[in-house]
């Protein structure tokens, strides 16, 4: 091998090893920069927020946003937690504390979750009868000043309303904010059967004790053996359909009006694209 031979070598050696280092500090930060994100944000929180119990629960490198992302929380505030984003260079750039503590967000989010793990207790019961790929239950975080339309859900719970760290009665919000979503598979796809499957799911939930506002149900044929959707893609659905209006007498009747509203709904919007 010549010396041109060789210079050329170690040339792409080094331009290798650079290409290498650049791929994975993009993929996975670089120990100087992580020192830098380390050393700056305890400084930060300090000087930031002097009279709060506040520590560092972890930094670790955003593939997003190329910089360092740092969770922040309280050991005394269950509410208390948030993020900061950090720049290569170890400069706070963003803070979610307003956004998550301050607005009540965390709250409402801690709120829905407690609903929701309810909830999951009664689909995940051995003896619920129903299977479901989509099955679950929030309390919706609703801004006064926002407008929802149909067919998002309207109900929940105030997010002005709420109080940082408060521990509520879940399962009295939820009777007039409680959100369920539920996707029935059967055979047999009709309003009979979704009548059928929304009283016995109503009792389900009397017998655990979990109200709910209301509901959006769909039915569906059964997934095939694979666990691919059913090449048939017959399905009747409803959204926000009350509590209240689950009850034997005429039950088909009022379902009958519901899905007739949620398809007029989607044939509106169908047209639109066109």
């Amino acid at each position: 091998m010549n010396k041109a031979t060789k210079i050329l070598a170690g040339i792409t050696a080094v331009m290798l090893i650079i290409m290498l280092l650049y791929f994975a500090n993009g993929l996975l930060g670089n120990p100087v920069s992580k020192l830098l994100a380390e050393r700056s944000v305890p400084k930060y929180i300090a000087e930031t927020y002097p009279d709060m119990d506040l520590v560092v629960d972890g930094i670790n490198y955003n593939f997003k946003t190329g910089g360092y992302s740092a969770y922040i929380k309280s050991p005394t505030s269950i509410d208390t937690h948030f993020y900061l984003e950090v720049s290569l260079i170890g400069k706070v750039i963003s803070n979610s504390y307003e956004d998550g503590v301050l607005s009540g967000w965390n709250t409402g989010n801690r709120i829905s979750s407690e609903y929701r793990t309810m909830v999951n207790k009664i689909f995940d019961d051995p003896d619920f009868p129903y299977s479901s790929e989509i099955g679950f239950g929030d309390i919706p975080i609703v801004k006064g000043d926002v407008e929802i339309g149909y067919p998002e859900p309207n109900y929940g719970i105030l997010l002005g309303e709420l109080e940082l760290d408060k521990i509520y009665d879940i399962k009295e919000l939820a009777k007039s904010g409680g959100h369920v979503v539920f996707y029935a598979q059967s055979e047999e796809v009709s309003v009979e059967m979704a009548s059928e499957i929304l009283i016995d799911l109503k009792k389900f939930f009397q017998q655990a004790e979990v109200p709910f506002y209301a509901i959006d149900f769909y039915l569906e044929k059964p997934r095939s053996d694979d666990g691919l959707p059913n090449q048939d893609t017959t399905r009747i659905g409803v959204n926000n359909f009350l509590y209240s209006d689950i009850y034997e007498e005429d039950m088909e009747e009022r379902l009958s009006i519901a899905v007739k509203k949620l398809q007029d709904y989607y044939a509106k919007e169908d047209a639109k694209m066109k």
